[in-house]
């Protein structure tokens, strides 16, 4: 029986998927994240082999076809291989999604070569978000004419069971503001570590009502909120000389405001008084880069670096 590249990465994702919703003992949820990576990785080099089957080898100046038809070589890895969908292919990977797989893919090793920890819906949680990435890049990348019957049926298998996860998380959701109604009334984001929409802010220090995840001190919670939600790293952010997205917040003077420029609505975010602002609300200022509530459409400086002007005249 022949299976190509693009139906095996589709059968461990379905397997993967349905580790997850099967049972909580060890392993299931080892098979789940083991299997569910080996998809992810397989589908991404099926993506770049239909470009040039060369782009699948982790030194292409070592390609060869008798390599390659054997099978007998050191195949891409995640990073490089999202680094050559995006130069080569021209495909767009967001940050947010980028930090997903490479949470999942820690996840895999410590799982393979350690031991398997963590809570089921933490690793349901980010499973789920891995899974809906993945059919969205089938959707967006592939041609699915070309599909073979078995493809569409993984396919089809793959929806089937993420619509059970949802209904499933539509269920525990309702359970929890039936039990927490209190919570309707406080910004919620998206959990770091279980990636449900249920970390509290403002009554207190942040915790998720979903998994029962507490991160502590409000300023290390954003952190994480940035390295694995927004999938921007603040190891990358000092080497690289980018700009990690952590801010001192103007309402409660906590280190812990998040800037999220992805964001279609919320942009700033305090996880320590829970005050939460668009573009229109909040600015960065134009000398000090610090972010302020300007005092109209013109004003570009915070009111320390006016005073600074004043004085200094």
């Amino acid at each position: 029986m022949e299976i190509h590249l693009f139906e095996n990465s589709l059968d461990f994702i379905l397997s993967g998927i349905r580790h997850v919703g099967s049972k909580e003992d060890y392993n299931s949820l080892k098979y789940a994240v083991l299997h569910l990576s080996s998809g992810l990785e397989l589908l991404l080099k099926e993506r770049l082999r239909l470009v040039n089957w060369s782009l699948i080898f982790n030194k292409v100046d070592e390609a060869s076809e008798g390599k390659y038809n054997s099978g007998d070589f050191i195949s891409i890895y995640l990073d490089s291989a999202i680094k050559r969908l995006e130069g080569i292919c021209g495909i767009k990977i967001t940050e947010s999604d980028k930090g997903v797989l490479r949470a999942f893919k820690k996840m895999r090793n410590t799982f393979e070569h350690f031991k398997v920890i963590g809570h089921e819906k933490e690793i349901s949680g980010l499973s789920v978000k891995v899974v809906s990435f993945i059919l969205e890049f089938i959707k967006n990348n592939f041609n699915s004419d070309s599909f073979s019957v078995e493809a569409h049926g993984y396919i089809e298998d793959i929806q089937e069971e993420l619509q059970k996860f949802d209904a499933l998380y539509e269920e525990h959701s309702n359970r929890i503001l039936e039990q927490n109604p209190e919570i309707d009334n406080l910004a919620r984001v998206d959990c770091p570590i279980c990636y449900r929409d249920f970390l509290v802010l403002g009554d207190g220090n942040p915790r998720c009502y979903y998994c029962f995840y507490k991160g502590g001190e409000p300023s290390n919670v954003a952190s994480e909120y940035i390295e694995n939600i927004m999938g921007i790293s603040a190891y990358v952010c000092g080497k690289e000389g980018g700009e990690f997205p952590q801010y001192f917040c103007p309402d409660c003077g906590s280190q812990a405001l998040v800037y999220n420029a992805e964001a279609s609505d919320v942009q700033f975010t305090c996880f320590a008084c829970g005050e939460q602002h668009d573009n229109n609300d909040l600015r960065f200022c134009s000398s000090c880069g610090e972010i302020y509530y300007p005092d109209s459409e013109e004003d570009s400086l915070c009111s320390d670096c006016w005073d600074n002007i004043v004085n200094r005249d």
